[in-house]
């Protein structure tokens, strides 16, 4: 990781050391005079980390069948944006290991390889030790096309304060195509409202709040779910769930997923 600023001046700049000070960590520099409109470029710390090439697929959650009527013509337009054909994100995980244990900070990143610019993109922080993902670009030569239906319903499954319930149970299939010329790790992410039941390919079924990081990665502002009227029972009956995927392809390789939820509906 290389740092830069802007300075001047004759004398030669030195580099203190870098120090943790509460929550900041500050590197002193020395011996810095800046000139009228003079400038330079001071590099503060250098140091190589391994980076890990990878593609990520987020796929939404959809609203329960039944919700569908309640949704207004802003929700439906959104619903309709995260469900359409997704694209996987090119990501650069790099594990941010060094022995003087500074953190990488927010800052802007460039990517270049063999002398050429790849990708710009902003960095957010990370700890000695821990990761943090560099987005690359999009990937459109990995095609993922999805199909979620409804299995079965059991009516009256349940009877909850003086209401009986309907259990509804679904079905996710997703189909990964790897058109690109070399092969590929991808790691696929579905949410879905409802308890997970059932996760195929060596894939995790991890029980989610809706209000936890899970779902509130989703929002570039306030996602329909936030604000789409949940019925009374929704809460107290019904959870939601995400399920992981880590896949590798071959070239011209394809691979199918499936998992399945259920939620009780009055």
């Amino acid at each position: 990781m290389e740092r830069r600023l802007s300075g001047g001046g004759a004398a030669a700049p030195s580099l203190a050391g870098g120090e943790r000070a509460e929550d900041l960590f500050v590197f002193t520099v020395r011996d810095v005079t800046l000139a009228r409109g003079a400038r330079m470029t001071l590099p503060l710390i250098s140091y190589e980390v391994e980076a890990e090439s990878l593609y990520r697929v987020d796929l939404p959650p959809g609203p329960p069948v039944q919700g569908l009527r309640h949704l207004n013509t802003q929700q439906q337009r959104e619903l309709a944006r995260l469900l359409a054909r997704p694209t996987p994100r090119h990501l650069l995980r790099i594990r941010n290991e060094n022995d003087g244990m500074y953190p990488i900070t927010t800052a802007p990143a460039l990517v270049v390889k063999d002398g050429r610019t790849l990708a710009q993109g902003m960095l957010t922080y990370a700890a000695p030790g821990a990761s943090v993902d560099l987005e690359v670009g999009r990937a459109v030569d990995i095609a993922v096309d999805t199909d979620e239906r409804e299995t079965e319903r059991t009516v009256n499954a349940i009877r909850f304060d003086g209401s009986d319930y309907s259990l509804v149970e679904l079905g996710f299939e997703a189909e990964v195509v790897n058109r690109k010329p070399h092969a590929v790790t991808i790691e696929i992410h579905k949410l879905a409202f409802g308890a997970p039941v059932s996760v195929g390919q060596d894939g995790e079924a991890i029980p989610r709040s809706v209000f936890g990081e899970a779902f509130d990665g989703w929002a570039d502002g306030d996602p329909w779910w936030r604000s789409y009227g949940w019925p009374h029972f929704w809460h107290r009956l019904n959870g939601a769930a995400e399920f992981v995927w880590t896949i590798e392809l071959d070239p011209g390789g394809a691979a199918t997923l499936n998992a399945s939820w259920q939620y009780y509906w009055d």
